[in-house]
Order: C-alpha cells, then sequence, then structure tokens
C-alpha cells in the first residue's frame, strides 16, 4: 500500500483550511485512515483517525500518544490540547462526512494507480502502457521521457490541442512541442541544461528533483535520472504549464518513476541498453533516412563532419564481448595510423570511421601502406578483423556503410580467418548472389556450356580453370601462360579449342561479365579452386575499387 506524508495530506484537505500540528516526530506517514470509534483500544502510527473534537477530548493521554488524527475544532479550543496531540485541523464548520470522503478518494486512487502501474510493469509490453496511467495521473501535463541518446522514446499528453488545458503558459507549451516535433533533445536544449548544471549534479537526479523557472523550459517541471554503474541511461520528466507541483503530484511522479525503474529491472533494461556515444552512433545506424536537422545533431554530439570523404570500419573482436571492444577501442583512440575521424564502440564490436584513401595527398599515399599494415598487426594482436565498406560523402550514408562492412566482414572471415582487413568491394558480388540465392537456384547463374570444360587437360589442368585465369588476365596470353605454368602457343591452342566448344564471343564484354559469374558461382560450390594458381601479388594491402 502506498503510504502518504501528513503534508501531503494536510497540502489535499487545504481547501476545508487544515493546519498540522505534530508533537512526535515520528509520526508522519500513514498508509490508510479510519473513522475513530469507542471500540478502537489501541492507535497505530500508521493510520490516520478522522474524529469529532468530542470524541478526541475524552480519549486518554496514554491512547493520544504517538497517534495522528483528522479532525474539526475551534481554535481557542484545540489550543489546550496541542502540547501533546498529533493532528490536522480543519475548520469547525467543516462536515466530517466531507473529510472522510476525501480522505478516501486520496487513498484509494495513490493505490489505484500503483496497482496499474505494477501490472503494467508486469505486463512487460513496453513503456506505452505505463504512460498511458501517466495520462490520467498528470492531466494538461506533458510527461517526456528520452533514452541514453537523449532521443524521446515514450510520451504523453503530446496532443496539444486537446490534452493541454486552458491557462497553460503559452512560451513553455511551444517549448516542448518543439521538442516533441524534433523527437530528440537537441544541442542547444543539451547546451541549456548544462548551464543550469544538470550534468554537473548528476547523481542529484537519481531521485525525483523539482525544477522551477527560470530554467530550460519555462515552466516548472519534475525530473529523474535513470543510471547504472555511473552510466546515464534514461530521464523521464513532467511539466507542469499552470504553477508549481503540488505535493500529490510530486507523489505520484515518484509512483511513476519507481514503476519505469522496476520495468528497467525485470526486462534487464540496463544490460541491454547503449551508452550515449553508443546510442548515438545506433541512431545513425538505424535511421537512413532522417531530417538535416537530425544528423547534424548527432554529428555535433560526435564531433563528426556531416560531410567528408568516409569509409567506415567495423571490428570484431574474439572473443565477442563489450568488455573486449572496450580494451580495443581504447587502444585506437590512443593509437591509430590510419587517418580517421574517431574510433566509437558499439556493444561487443568497434567503429573506425576512416578517411576514404581515394582522398589521400600524395604525401599521405607514400605512407598507407605501411599505416594500414600496422593496423593490420595491431588488429591480429588483439584477435580482431574489420570489414570495410566503400566509400560515402554524407554521414546518412553511415547505415548503407555499416552494413556493408558487416558483409565484408562476415564473408571475409569465413574465406580466409588468417586475414584481419575484409573490403567490401571484393565481397559484394557474394553479398548479391546470397540474396539470389534466397529466391532462385543459384546453378541457374552457371552458363552451362562449362561443364564441357571441367576435366583435367593431360596436362593435369583443366580448361576451366585456363579460362578463369585467361578473364582473370584481361585476356592477356603471356600474363596466363605465367600463371598456368604454360607455353605461350599452347595458351593459344586451348583457347582456340575452348572458344570452338563453347562457340562464345569473348569479345563481348557483356559474355564475360556473365562468364565470370559463372566462375564466382563454381568456386563458392568449391567445384573451381584456382586459389594456388592466381598468385599475383597485390600492389596494395588496400583493395582498389
Amino acid at each position: 500500500m502506498v503510504k502518504l506524508h501528513i503534508d501531503l495530506i494536510a497540502e489535499s484537505l487545504s481547501i476545508y483550511g487544515s493546519k498540522v500540528n505534530i508533537v512526535d516526530t515520528e509520526v508522519t506517514e500513514f498508509k490508510g485512515f479510519k473513522l475513530l470509534s469507542p471500540n478502537i483500544q489501541t492507535l497505530r502510527k500508521d493510520i490516520l483517525y478522522v474524529c469529532e473534537p468530542s470524541a478526541l477530548y475524552r480519549l486518554k493521554k496514554s491512547q493520544i500518544r504517538g497517534a495522528c488524527f483528522v479532525c474539526r475544532a475551534q481554535a481557542h479550543v484545540f489550543e489546550k490540547y496541542k502540547a501533546y496531540i498529533n493532528a490536522i485541523v480543519v475548520d469547525y464548520d467543516t462536515n466530517t462526512n466531507d473529510i472522510t470522503n476525501h480522505l478516501a478518494d486520496l487513498f484509494s486512487s495513490m493505490n489505484d494507480y500503483k496497482t496499474r502501474l505494477q501490472h503494467a510493469v508486469l505486463l512487460q509490453k513496453g513503456y506505452q502502457p505505463l504512460f498511458d496511467i501517466a495520462k490520467e495521473m498528470f492531466p494538461g501535463c506533458t510527461i517526456l521521457m528520452v533514452d541514453s541518446g537523449y532521443n524521446i522514446v515514450c510520451s504523453a499528453n503530446t496532443d496539444f490541442e486537446n490534452d493541454i488545458l486552458p491557462g497553460a503558459d503559452p512560451d513553455a507549451v511551444e517549448h516542448i512541442k518543439r521538442l516533441v516535433k524534433l523527437g530528440f533533445y537537441d544541442k542547444t536544449e543539451l547546451d541549456q541544461m548544462a548551464e543550469h548544471g544538470y550534468y554537473n549534479q548528476g547523481d542529484k537526479y537519481l531521485n525525483p528533483v523539482i525544477s522551477l523557472p527560470p530554467n530550460v523550459c519555462g515552466c516548472p517541471l519534475i525530473v529523474r535520472s535513470y543510471h547504472e554503474s555511473s552510466t546515464f541511461f534514461a530521464f523521464v520528466t513532467c511539466y507542469y504549464y499552470y504553477s508549481n507541483p503540488t505535493l500529490v503530484q510530486q507523489r505520484m511522479f515518484k509512483l511513476l518513476s519507481d514503476s519505469l525503474d522496476d520495468y528497467f529491472q525485470i526486462t534487464d533494461y540496463y544490460e541491454h541498453v547503449r551508452p550515449f556515444h553508443q546510442q548515438v552512433i545506433a541512431d545513425l545506424i538505424e535511421n537512413e533516412n532522417s531530417s538535416e536537422d537530425f544528423y547534424r545533431d548527432r554529428c555535433l554530439r560526435l564531433h563528426l563532419p556531416q560531410a567528408g570523404d568516409f569509409r567506415l570500419g567495423l571490428i570484431y573482436v574474439s572473443p565477442s564481448n563489450s568488455v573486449r571492444a572496450s580494451h580495443c577501442a581504447l587502444q585506437l583512440k590512443a593509437w591509430c595510423a590510419v587517418k580517421n575521424y574517431g574510433v566509437f564502440q558499439y556493444g561487443s564490436t568497434v567503429i573506425l570511421l576512416m578517411v576514404d584513401w581515394d582522398s589521400y595527398s600524395v604525401r599521405e599515399t607514400v605512407d598507407a601502406d605501411k599505416n594500414w599494415q600496422m593496423l593490420s598487426d595491431t588488429l591480429r594482436d588483439i584477435g580482431a578483423y574489420m570489414g570495410i565498406s566503400l566509400s560515402f560523402k554524407h554521414i546518412s550514408g553511415l547505415s548503407n556503410a555499416y552494413h556493408q562492412a558487416a558483409e565484408a566482414a562476415k564473408q571475409g572471415h569465413k574465406s580466409n580467418m588468417d586475414e584481419t582487413l575484409h573490403f567490401y568491394s571484393k565481397y559484394y558480388i557474394d553479398e548479391l548472389l546470397d540474396c539470389y540465392e534466397k529466391s532462385y537456384p543459384i546453378d541457374n547463374l552457371c552458363v552451362n556450356q562449362l561443364e564441357k570444360l571441367s576435366g583435367p587437360d593431360r596436362g593435369g589442368s583443366s580448361d576451366l580453370e585456363l579460362l578463369y585465369l585467361y578473364l582473370c588476365s584481361e585476356r592477356n596470353i603471356s600474363l596466363t601462360g605465367k600463371k598456368m605454368n604454360m607455353h605461350r602457343n599452347s595458351v593459344i591452342y586451348r583457347l582456340q579449342r575452348i572458344n570452338d566448344s563453347l562457340n562464345l564471343d569473348l569479345g563481348d564484354p557483356d559474355v564475360r561479365f556473365r562468364l565470370m559469374l559463372a566462375f564466382k558461382v563454381l568456386s563458392r560450390k568449391n567445384i573451381l579452386n584456382i586459389s594456388n594458381r592466381d598468385n599475383t601479388e597485390p600492389s596494395s594491402i588496400v583493395h582498389i575499387e
């Protein structure tokens, strides 16, 4: 049951001219009330007793001690008893039935809200059931909850045409309306919060705190933050447009905010939610097509430019966990030779937002291979590998780049676990084939005539390998012969035989493209293995697109 403080009860009874008289400081909170009757022999400290003055004055002092009463009384009469009676005294002409009904409404509504909030927590169906109840608890007041990235994740009373009552402060309403429309607390709002000391006194807000104007929004509010292991995860705020929050409203806000904490605990929210910078990175990954204001705000928070020459590296550590990822991120922040915009932990991975090497100056290009080799060695030392995206020019492309880097890391690590750097430009054909295979048999992409070439020649190499290496060598006869360890004339002879067998025009770029796609399929099916033949050394550690 909800316990209510005597000051709260007295405030709610102020319409009856209530005054508090306390002689025993231990008598401050009550979980209910009763009508005082002659049959009650023992009076409890946690129960408030409603009575007529005559009934109160007939009690023995030993019975009165430690108990608390609500009664109507004339000031000059009560003066005789005030030295030893704990009481909320109301105007003498007040009807006792009115007091009884008022207290019944107060205690029952508080207990009803608490029960419904607890039920909403146990349902584990998100925040909205809690905020639906909050809408009833705080009519005319807007309630906003934000995550660690200061995104508004749930709200109540944000239909400003219907939810806000006449008499509200128009400037405050416009301020909150702008935030709700924006969907997050922008840099301007956060800077103002910083000016008012919100960040300097973070622990102060672990319990509900009242902020009165002059403040950020220009109206009274109550705010509570949620931290775990000194890390900020969320806060909830109730904005009061009409007057300062009453003690009843403050108690109801505590019920709501405690229920949110219960929900966080029961759903392991603190285990899964992202800290501030990770949440901002998540915003960029999960919101591919957002407004310029959105991107500007996120870039300001991460100290990133909105436009630039970007490539994204996604680093996986082994074994995969957030602690190892944190160490990896700290190491790369302290030292990373490859030119970059920043290093960010993202769950159990690390994001390295790099400067696109195609934009390097001449001097930077000279040192590029050395720097990339140093990065590769660092990743190998810490048991990590990285997928690298294609280039992009605006931060809005980070979402696509993230998925490209993840795909490159997956495909690359699967095909060569010894490598630390995997470029999407090398593996995007594999992703295309994976998507195709979800709808059609991948064998459909094989050129049927290639089956005629799969048998080994007398020299031990198949015409299939020869054709593949010939196309990979840009139809260079000498280079093909070198890779196949064959005489130039033998290469010419066998290519003519292949051409007669396939009856395909190898001078047609479209034919060559379809053949290379077919070779990719055969390689995935382990029918074609040319790794020991195609041993050309790359000119650079960076994969050229």
